[in-house]
């Protein structure tokens, strides 16, 4: 009875996640063929499901970080489609939600790195929209971010490059 349903409903989410994975490997393949509207809506496709997921068990850390990306993927391809506020309303989902991760673990760095990969989108946004202050305080946010963790890892190549990344952003912006 009531445990055949329990178990039929966890294969029936494993299955829908992976059917997300699916879709975020066709639309990132697709996006590399040059078809950005194909991806978009592949990719459109899996952040509902992630969505639903998400709703069905809001504690899975796993499903949590998988919608970041979805919300990620998506503003990517409607900045490049040109609908810079569909993007910027993604990128502001994605914050939203890492910084609900960070608040449950502040300590944890990949939660912390996502938050500031949300921060420099949106100031990506900002600034190809000519709101040099709004971007500049966001990348300068990202920064601190990213200076924090480069504090705790800094043999890490990876933190450094994407700390250079928000130093070049925040030099373009000043220059303007």
């Amino acid at each position: 009875g009531r445990t055949r349903v329990r178990v039929r409903c966890r294969v029936q989410a494993r299955a829908r996640r992976a059917l997300t994975i699916s879709y975020e490997y066709l639309g990132l393949a697709t996006a590399e063929s040059g078809d950005t509207n194909g991806a978009l809506e592949l990719q459109r496709r899996g952040l509902e499901m992630r969505e639903s997921l998400v709703a069905a068990d809001p504690l899975n850390t796993d499903l949590r970080l998988m919608l970041n990306e979805s919300y990620r993927y998506v503003g990517d391809l409607l900045f490049k489609l040109g609908d810079r506020q569909a993007a910027q309303e993604h990128y502001r989902k994605q914050l939203a939600l890492t910084r609900e991760m960070v608040a449950a673990d502040p300590s944890n760095a990949q939660f912390r790195s996502n938050e500031a990969v949300a921060l420099i989108k949106i100031g990506d946004i900002e600034a190809n929209s000519a709101r040099l202050a709004q971007a500049l305080s966001h990348y300068q946010e990202a920064l601190r971010i990213r200076e924090q963790l480069h504090s705790a890892a800094n043999l890490d190549t990876n933190i450094r490059r994407e700390l250079a990344e928000v130093w070049l952003k925040l030099g373009d912006v000043l220059d303007q």
